[in-house]
């Protein structure tokens, strides 16, 4: 069988960034159970410094098109319909030039977008997974509605990364809607067993932008918990290419905290897998989140979280063995369940967290239940 992958976005070939990183992650573990997993990525985008073109190769064991150059922004509706023709004809073009697939993948509402286009055209039938947050807040530009509502109602299925998101997606479209959540690495993010954590008391967060991911929040939560226990060591590290750092560094110091932060940049998965494994708590003060993969990876090390109650949080850390939970958009909040993760810390057996997300997020569960999706599309044809 081969399974065609549409992205929404994706790394650049050759990059350190790790955005859509998962995708490569699960076409290469499909290919190792005998699907012939295949990337597609319309990299057409108004961001592009390229000259349109495509590139053809094979990344890291996964054999992946990628079409690139300038593109206007997708402003109107006209503009979105042109940038789906271009996307579908051209890789309707490079499967007619290599192989068809037997069903088509699109990871996130753009690509159904060309995902249905390509069915129109080709009778190749499609899945939809939407992983976006927009959808929890209503973020969603109402050019973008009618081209949704069509590709999510002409999918064969439509899955969601958590419950949270599929009870928002029920506005979107009449499709039935399941659950398929993200998988983690288990080669990567797993319990050290003798990990050796840093001497003072280590917090660390992963991820961007400010806004969303409540970096503001972080920082002011980290100075109250400070304040309140002024005779332990604390640090705070993080991690991520954060647009805007200069406002955090900014922040930081006008709070007296300059001195307790590191900011790690971008890293590699197994460089944050160390992070983590080097640090006692997670925290996610996201204002807005579908799913939330690094603090599945934080449990999956063993690493309690302190996390604000989202979609993605609350879908995840199903037990109180796994972490804290607090309120969104409240420094105060999270400070305070920073404080209480900290006196309960002991409490928290890392056997016990790990064991909560490796038996709902086991990677060869959900990768079957995958394929078992892929066949049902193919057979229903």
């Amino acid at each position: 069988m081969q399974v065609l992958i549409i992205p929404s976005w994706y790394f650049n070939a050759g990059s350190a960034s790790i955005a859509g990183i998962l995708f490569h992650e699960h076409a290469k573990e499909l290919r190792k159970l005998g699907i012939d997993a295949q990337i597609a990525y319309p990299g057409y985008s108004h961001s592009s410094r390229q000259s349109s073109g495509f590139t053809y190769a094979i990344e890291d064991e996964v054999p992946t098109w990628r079409g690139h150059g300038w593109f206007p922004p997708k402003i109107h509706k006209t503009i979105i319909k042109w940038w789906i023709q271009k996307s579908g004809l051209k890789i309707i073009q490079h499967i007619r030039a290599h192989s068809t697939p037997d069903v088509i993948h699109a990871q996130g509402y753009q690509a159904g977008w060309v995902a249905e286009f390509i069915f129109h055209q080709t009778g190749i039938p499609y899945i939809i997974t939407e992983h976006y947050s927009g959808f929890l807040h209503e973020a969603i530009p109402a050019r973008n509605l009618p081209f949704i509502r069509l590709a999510f109602n002409n999918a064969k299925f439509v899955t969601a990364v958590s419950p949270g998101l599929k009870d928002a997606l029920t506005a979107y479209t009449d499709a039935a809607i399941s659950v398929l959540p993200n998988e983690f690495n288990p080669d990567i993010f797993f319990s050290e067993p003798h990990r050796k954590q840093t001497n003072h008391f280590q917090w660390v967060t992963v991820g961007e932008p400010i806004y969303t991911k409540g970096l503001d929040l972080v920082l002011e939560a980290f100075c109250a918990v400070v304040e309140a226990l002024p005779n332990v060591k604390f640090r705070l590290v993080l991690a991520d290419q954060i647009p805007y750092q200069h406002v955090l560094e900014r922040m930081a110091k006008q709070l007296g905290i300059e001195d307790k932060i590191d900011f790690a940049g971008l890293l590699t998965p197994k460089e944050v897998a160390l992070l983590i494994n080097q640090s006692h708590v997670l925290i996610s003060a996201s204002r807005f989140e579908t799913f939330g993969k690094t603090m599945l990876e934080a449990n999956a090390c063993g690493v309690p979280v302190v996390a604000t109650r989202t979609a993605g949080s609350t879908f995840i850390l199903a037990s109180e063995k796994q972490g804290i939970l607090c309120g969104q958009g409240s420094a105060i909040a999270l400070s305070k369940a920073m404080v209480q993760m900290f006196r309960q810390y002991d409490t928290f057996e890392p056997a016990e967290i790990t064991a909560s997300v490796s038996g709902r997020f086991r990677r060869s569960d959900l990768l079957l239940k995958w394929i078992n999706l892929y066949n049902a599309c193919v057979h229903d044809r």
